[in-house]
């Protein structure tokens, strides 16, 4: 799928083409997704390495694969706080936003399994897209928002030639492949137009694979492990020389650490690392 040759600078692949500036300086931060996995990475990230700096607020509807125990380790802490909240509902978007007075959002919020989507694009239709312009729509007209990160993902590029693989840059046009990657390829063509209608100071983020501690087991390696562990056959797609480049999830925490401090308003950044794997290999 992706074949990078970039350099690995401060947390995050940089590619010639990347620009990282600078944001004003926040104080509340939303976080939208919080209890889910990399947003559950990325709260704890925040909340650990730079202590009381901001106040890091969790927006969440609790959906399935969502969990509490996601930011337990920083839930007693003064700077922390919870909501529960469905990103679709704008009166629970608007209080979030007021009430702690959020001046920066950083937005996982979303419906992301691959075949969940083929049986049930609808709803991701309706979380990844509505519910993004939702967000857009609050934070326009509430007006306080210093830095907008929407988190995307690498499938809204589609796939790669498996047989002379090259890497994709933030430029390449969108070729999504299934209901969830054009339910996030829709949702990023909103994020582009509220930046140039509305002047929103938006930032896309597309990350690969991401894994580690506290994944759901429907995504592939902790499943692979669950099924390994009850000594259960492992299900295999294609012809076993797609290739997959996995992230750890700390790394992706820091990588978008990196973005939120110094990335520049309008840009998209890939986030990925250089480790490919086979199932033929």
């Amino acid at each position: 799928m992706h074949a990078y040759s970039d350099t690995l600078t401060d947390g995050m692949i940089r590619s010639e083409h990347t620009q990282l500036k600078g944001v004003p300086v926040p104080k509340s931060i939303l976080v939208t997704g919080g209890a889910g996995f990399i947003g559950g990475w990325f709260v704890r990230h925040l909340l650990q390495t730079y202590g009381d700096r901001y106040a890091v607020t969790c927006f969440d509807n609790l959906d399935y694969c969502a969990s509490v125990n996601k930011f337990k380790a920083v839930s007693q802490l003064s700077n922390f706080h919870f909501v529960r909240g469905n990103v679709c509902t704008p009166k629970d978007v608007e209080n979030a936003l007021r009430n702690y007075h959020i001046d920066s959002i950083v937005h996982f919020a979303a419906r992301s399994h691959v075949d969940t989507s083929l049986n049930g694009s609808l709803s991701f239709t309706q979380i990844n897209v509505i519910g993004t312009q939702v967000l857009l729509e609050v934070a326009r007209e509430q007006g306080s928002i210093r830095r907008f990160i929407h988190v995307s993902t690498d499938e809204v590029y589609g796939e790669n030639d498996a047989q002379n693989p090259t890497a994709f840059t933030e430029e390449q046009s969108l070729h999504p492949t299934n209901p969830y990657s054009a339910s996030k390829a829709a949702t990023e063509m909103i994020i582009q137009a509220y930046r140039k209608s509305f002047h929103i100071p938006l930032i896309i983020v597309r990350c690969n694979n991401v894994f580690g501690p506290r994944q759901y087991p429907e995504k592939l390696i902790p499943r692979f492990i669950t099924l390994l562990n009850q000594r259960r056959r492992m299900p295999f797609h294609g012809d076993g020389r797609t290739s997959r480049a996995f992230l750890w999830a700390g790394d992706a925490a820091e990588a978008l650490d990196v973005i939120f401090h110094k990335g520049t308003d309008g840009e998209t950044y890939n986030i990925s690392s250089n480790d490919h794997l086979q199932v033929d290999r």
